[in-house]
């Protein structure tokens, strides 16, 4: 099945024609012709979720990023959707035989098609993205290679690592391409104070933890590391300190503490290191010292 090679009639609506595509993505998957086994780990779902998407909708690119444990789909209008095999590989790995592996496999690759259906079927695209929506990243510069350069707006960030926003959905979080930018008629710098605005509003849900001297951050284990954005936050943090140091080793994983003395300041690298190497979704092994108005690398 090729999309492209679809035509439509004078009497066929987009809608229909959407909906007939999706019917057709969902009724003869490609992926339904293997026996769905088991996965050890995430990476073996990674590759479960990539081989269907290629089989279902083989004119997308679907680039694996298996640092960051996720897959990029690009659509035809440029957009890119980065999708995390966290929620699906529970499933899989819960389920009690090849049968129902199938049937969430197929679940879960039906739903992605429903929330890109209307960018392929349709020549016009999809609407721009809400900017209530928006919400700024922070990942390593490697994603770069992935998603591409030019097509992924982004901002360096100190120790290697880059800002970009994406559109935050309540199944899947689109990456925000120039493109849509340019539909929504925004500059970067209009695009990153909205998120920045956009993420100070979910500040109430952060929960912070300690344990010992060093404190953790918690959001929704995708945006924490966002939160190093935030320079109010951190400047009431640092009130009444003289040096405080931050590190995001993955991204659901923000920590920090308060005037460490040398042997706790080595302490911290070493958890911090040690984290970046054993956790899924890793973003960076530095530690990161706070300026008073913004971040920079610290020395090992």
């Amino acid at each position: 099945m090729s999309f492209p090679s679809l035509r439509r009639g004078p009497g066929i609506a987009p809608g229909l024609l959407s909906a007939i595509l999706l019917c057709l993505a969902l009724l003869f998957p490609g992926h339904a012709r293997a026996e769905v086994p088991q996965p050890a780990d995430r990476h073996e779902t990674l590759g479960l979720m990539q081989q269907a998407l290629r089989e279902s909708v083989p004119e997308l690119p679907v680039t694996r990023n298996d640092q960051d444990v996720s897959l990029t789909l690009t659509l035809p209008d440029g957009a890119i959707i980065n999708i995390y095999p966290d929620n699906l590989d529970l499933a899989l790995r819960a389920a009690p035989d090849a049968t129902r592996r199938q049937e969430i496999l197929d679940s879960h690759i039906g739903s992605v098609l429903v929330s890109v259906r209307s960018a392929i079927a349709s020549p016009e695209g999809e609407a721009a993205p809400d900017p209530g929506a928006l919400l700024p990243v922070i990942r390593s510069a490697d994603l770069l290679e992935a998603a591409g350069s030019e097509m992924l707006p982004h901002d360096a960030f100190p120790g290697g690592l880059i800002t970009y926003w994406v559109a935050d959905g309540p199944q899947i979080t689109a990456s925000l391409t120039r493109t849509q930018m340019e539909e929504m008629g925004l500059e970067k710098a209009a695009v990153a104070r909205i998120a920045l605005e956009n993420l100070e509003k979910r500040l109430p849900e952060v929960q912070e933890m300690q344990e010992g001297a060093v404190r953790v951050l918690w959001l929704n284990g995708y945006y924490e590391s966002s939160l190093m954005l935030l320079t109010g936050f951190w400047q009431q943090k640092a009130a009444g300190t003289d040096t405080l140091i931050a590190a995001v080793p993955s991204r659901n994983m923000l920590l920090w503490l308060a005037d460490p003395d040398p042997g706790e300041t080595a302490r911290f690298r070493s958890i911090v290191e040690l984290l970046f190497a054993s956790e899924p979704y890793p973003v960076s092994a530095g530690l990161f010292r706070w300026t008073g108005t913004g971040w920079e690398v610290l020395a090992p």
